[in-house]
């Protein structure tokens, strides 16, 4: 299980809280939300998960990694999937830090 985190690290390397765990129910609830929400994203393709993270395919990894580090999201939170031609993965984090990540990846996958 992954712990759900208030802010990453900063530029100056100080974390920000690491407040608790998600528990297994809020983590399957994020999935399953995050699921949801990539499936209506244009130009992604989404796919189930069991696992703490959601795998989805975009059209070029590369130029979709670059474009969410350029709006703000930090370069671990997405990153590509290997075993899926074209594929990424993004792992379950809170419930803002997933929304953040939505929003960013609508504009991103554009």
């Amino acid at each position: 299980m992954r712990p759900a985190r208030d802010r990453p690290a900063d530029r100056s390397g100080e974390a920000g809280p690491v407040e608790r765990y998600l528990s297994p129910e809020e983590l399957q609830m994020e999935r399953d939300r995050i699921y949801a929400r990539l499936t209506s994203i244009a130009n992604v393709i989404a796919r189930p998960s069991p696992a703490d993270y959601v795998v989805f395919e975009v059209v070029d990894p590369n130029v979709v990694h670059k474009k969410l580090v350029a709006l703000g999201i930090p370069p671990e939170v997405a990153q590509k999937y290997p075993k899926i031609q074209n594929g990424m993965r993004v792992f379950v984090r809170s419930a803002r830090k997933n929304e953040e990540f939505l929003r960013a990846l609508e504009q991103a996958a554009k």
